[in-house]
């Protein structure tokens, strides 16, 4: 295939269509500098200058793709980079999305578990699922390491590619704020798209609630999405069923919805009585808590419309577990210890709460702060755990290239006004063991903010760490 060929799929985009280097073979997609090899097409993203385009020339890339061209020769002119890029990924392996039905799923929390429910639920019902998210993807068998929530575009219509290879009926994709701001999916269409709700997050990048939110809506409202699922219990979830032109599906507990719970008994895991589009079930799962409850009834009504019959959904959801680092429950001598990726003030409130929830005597959670990241959010973090635990124990959490001890500082500054029992261990491993050390019949430890990572990211080297290994290993010894 040449350039010249996807060049002419979208002329809006592709302004540049008579380049003189457009008779070149198609290369790959590479948008990184090191990462180039011969024959590669580069793409210069903003912020990038034209000395590292140079460079991709000079190590074998036979164009650059820009969205200002002040050079000649080699230089393809596009009206939007981050657009370019993704049309180019998705012709250059084949337009795969065209031969797959792709679901997405988007929000601040939840997305990898209704992800994992609904690729669950898929597979259970016989249909060859394939699944993309912060955990890495999984296409049939095959699990593949990624290196986002959404992979870039390179990355991302590669990894859809070979689920078209291997006839996948349905990709679950998990859809971050990031990948829609830098459009990401571009051109793409989403069979269906889940909306779970917005909190606090990511505003040393979006800059405001408003702005975050209105960058979540967005794919909702031009067109991509074919059938949207919204939480009806969040504002901008029903923002999104008034504003949006085409078919939206509706899930919640407390406002109304075609999707919705009664009689919910929150256990070792959860029980309740399930309204999907006036059929009704009592379904149990092993997920713990009412923020697994939404995230249950979003995948419910994804299947539910696709035709699985809630039956099927009601025995298949017996079998479900939790993804790795999503309220994971391991068992010390007599105490629980619960493992989760949360990392906002809403995700550590809804954790603790389910926590509470299953704790006969002591609460006690360990948690910290990304560095480089919102730091207002880190007394807010502070705050709730104050709050809603018992004993409040404070540590690193991928500090970056911040000093541990300055993200403590901030984190204190709101476990401060909760004037209840905390203490700092800026050593995680120290803090870890701490815990667990102190913990007695009928507690829970809560371990928050990693989840499933296996790494420590340190002045940009990612040391190997896993909270789980740790747990593991202590409480083997002690059990």
């Amino acid at each position: 295939m040449k350039i010249k060929e996807i060049l002419t799929e979208d002329k809006d985009v592709f302004t540049d269509a008579e380049a003189s280097v457009a008779d070149k073979e198609a290369g790959r997609p590479v948008f990184k500098v090191e990462k180039v090899k011969k024959g590669d097409v580069y793409f210069l993203l903003k912020g990038d200058s034209v000395k590292e385009a140079k460079e991709a020339l000079g190590k074998g890339a036979v164009c650059v793709f820009t969205e200002n061209k002040n050079e000649n020769g080699f230089f393809i002119e596009v009206s939007d980079i981050r657009k370019a890029l993704a049309l180019y990924s998705a012709s250059f392996y084949g337009h795969p999305e065209r031969k797959l039905k792709i679901i997405g799923v988007t929000g601040t929390n939840g997305k990898t578990t209704t992800a994992n429910i609904i690729a669950h639920l898929l597979k259970k019902s016989g249909y060859k699922t394939a699944l993309i998210g912060t955990l890495g993807a999984e296409v049939g068998k095959k699990k593949l390491s990624t290196s986002l929530t959404t992979p870039d575009p390179d990355e991302f219509f590669a990894l859809l590619a070979k689920a078209a290879e291997s006839e996948i009926d349905y990709v679950v994709t998990e859809v971050s704020a990031h990948a829609i701001f830098f459009r990401k999916l571009y051109g793409l269409e989403l069979k269906y798209c889940v909306f779970t709700n917005l909190s606090r997050d990511h505003l040393d990048f979006f800059e405001s609630m408003e702005r975050y939110g209105r960058v979540k809506k967005s794919i909702f409202c031009y067109g991509q999405v074919k059938n949207a699922v919204v939480n009806t219990d969040d504002e901008l979830g029903r923002e999104i069923f008034r504003d949006r032109k085409g078919r939206t599906l509706t899930y919640g507990l407390y406002n109304p919805a075609e999707v919705f719970a009664l009689d919910c008994k929150y256990r070792k895991g959860t029980e309740f009585l399930v309204n999907a589009f006036d059929e009704i079930e009592y379904i149990t799962t092993k997920l713990s808590g009412e923020f697994n409850l939404y995230n249950t009834l979003a995948a419910m009504t994804v299947v539910s419309d696709i035709g699985i019959p809630l039956a099927y959904i009601k025995e298949s959801l017996l079998s479900l577990t939790p993804p790795e680092g999503r309220f994971n429950v391991l068992q010390g001598s007599g105490f629980k210890v619960i493992i989760d990726y949360a990392h906002t003030p809403d995700g550590l409130e809804k954790v603790l709460t389910a926590a509470r929830g299953i704790t006969e005597n002591s609460l006690i959670c360990v948690f910290g702060c990304g560095g480089n990241r919102d730091r207002e959010k880190r007394p807010l973090m502070g705050e709730t755990v104050q709050r809603l635990s018992d004993l409040c124990i404070i540590t690193s959490d991928n500090p970056r290239d911040e000093n541990p001890e300055d993200i403590i500082a901030d984190i204190l500054a709101g476990a401060d006004r909760a004037g209840k029992s905390h203490i700092a261990i800026p050593d995680r491993k120290k803090a870890l063991l701490f815990a667990l050390r102190i913990a007695h019949e009928g507690d829970t430890v809560v371990i928050a903010g990693k989840g499933a990572e296996k790494y420590m990211e340190i002045k940009g080297e990612k040391i190997p760490f896993n909270d789980k290994e740790i747990c593991e290993e202590y409480l083997g010894r002690r059990n």
